[in-house]
């Protein structure tokens, strides 16, 4: 029974972790994720947004063939969708807009299409409200959730425009079958548009998250190679002092400047010393010359090469 529990306990904190956006580290942090992402997208955006409210105006053509009646009325509300559709692309395209201002925007621009519609197919009546209700998954799932990079404005706007959906019903005087397609697609679409802005920005933030990460690693990595560079050159200099008089003393012992050294032995063990101090000044050049090359000191020394057979 305990172990029962505990894997009931794991399989739903695996389920909380699918299902839960990864946090911020800090409320800087979060602002230049968005406000990142607010840039790469800006164009994207700006031109989707555009290319909506032109579709959108695009249909005064199925209101023309579809409409008799209050064919003027649902002109004038497409025509004025469309301004305050424009209003808001312009909002949308300021400099001085922030990502949470574009975000609302771009929100507000989906219902305001979506009301647009409604209000025009409750005037309008059939067959025009069999057609128009159809296009408003679209307008959420191609609309919000794939312009949006956050989900709560996919979730926000996608809602509210399928509450509005559900209190337009009984203005719509369709038919009972016309209705539960619309309600049918409109359902998949909402749902479709949230699970995909949703998977999105959940990516989004763990690669942002991941990079960061490995930025800060990359950065104490490059901060440790050059304390340990600095470190052997110090190193590297205060040995080669102390080694240099050895080889020095060791030459001068071994030429005989200040007389013979006796007794012969010690000869031995003088041209011992200076040999092992050559040796290691060879090594701490090297280190040096390793050291040079980490801070990149290293400069370039042409040298022709002949090429002979």
């Amino acid at each position: 029974m305990g172990l029962h529990g505990m894997g009931m306990a794991g399989k739903g904190a695996a389920l909380r972790r699918v299902c839960t956006l990864p946090p911020f580290e800090n409320p800087q942090v979060e602002a230049v994720f968005w406000r990142e992402r607010d840039a790469d997208l800006y164009r994207f955006r700006r031109r989707m947004i555009l290319a909506g409210i032109f579709a959108f105006w695009i249909f005064i053509v199925v209101d023309i063939l579809l409409v008799e009646d209050a064919l003027r009325t649902v002109l004038a509300i497409r025509c004025a969708a469309t301004a305050v559709a424009l209003g808001l692309w312009a909002l949308f395209c300021r400099e001085r807009a922030t990502p949470s201002q574009r975000e609302a925007i771009l929100g507000g621009v989906g219902i305001v299409t979506v009301v647009a519609n409604l209000v025009m197919a409750s005037v309008a009546g059939p067959p025009l409200a069999d057609v128009l209700p159809f296009s408003l998954g679209m307008i959420m799932a191609f609309g919000v959730g794939l312009a949006s990079p956050r989900f709560m404005t996919a979730a926000w706007a996608g809602l509210l425009g399928y509450a509005l959906f559900w209190v337009s019903i009984p203005f719509l005087q369709s038919s009972f079958a016309t209705v539960v397609t619309n309600v049918h697609f409109l359902t998949i679409s909402v749902f479709a548009a949230l699970v995909g802005t949703f998977a999105r920005e959940k990516l989004e933030r763990e690669h942002a998250d991941t990079t960061r990460r490995l930025t800060v690693l990359n950065e104490k990595a490059t901060e440790a190679g050059r304390a340990k560079d600095r470190l052997l050159a110090s190193v590297s200099h205060e040995l080669r002092t102390p080694v240099n008089a050895i080889v020095g003393f060791s030459e001068v012992m071994q030429q005989g400047m200040f007389g013979p050294v006796e007794p012969p032995r010690y000869r031995q063990y003088v041209d011992d010393i200076g040999f092992s101090a050559h040796l290691l000044r060879t090594g701490i050049d090297d280190l040096l010359e390793v050291s040079r090359l980490g801070a990149q000191k290293v400069a370039w020394q042409d040298a022709h090469t002949p090429l002979t057979r």
